[in-house]
């Protein structure tokens, strides 16, 4: 149960990561 609970933590978060590299590599 926990390990779902990370998963979907850390792929809701995935697309922040990546917004955030886009963004840093952008700027």
């Amino acid at each position: 149960m926990i390990n779902i609970f990370v998963l979907v933590t850390i792929l809701g978060h995935l697309p922040v990561i990546l917004s955030a590299k886009r963004k840093g590599s952008d700027n």
